[in-house]
């Protein structure tokens, strides 16, 4: 199952697109809307060492902005629970 991100670390409510896996529980993922239509998948560049990740998580959200800009629904996957 997938739990939702708490951006805000419960000082505020706030609902994102942004899921990790557990064992077991409810699946917020079901609950999540999902995009009209064909969407465009960006993948991230996953798990690396400290310090090296800055550049690649800069690539993929800037791809991100880029295509959502030019009206594409975009997803990102990224299996890197540090960034992005």
């Amino acid at each position: 199952t997938y739990k939702m991100v708490d951006t805000c670390a419960g000082e505020f409510v706030a609902k994102t697109p942004y899921f990790y896996s557990v064992y077991g529980g409810h699946c917020d993922a079901r609950t999540h809307r999902k995009p009209a239509g064909e969407a465009i998948v960006v993948l991230g560049s996953g798990p690396i060492r400290i310090g090296q990740g800055i550049e690649f998580d800069y690539s993929s959200v800037h791809c991100v902005r880029t295509l959502k800009e030019m009206g594409y629904t975009v997803v990102i996957i990224n299996n890197n629970p540090e960034t992005v």
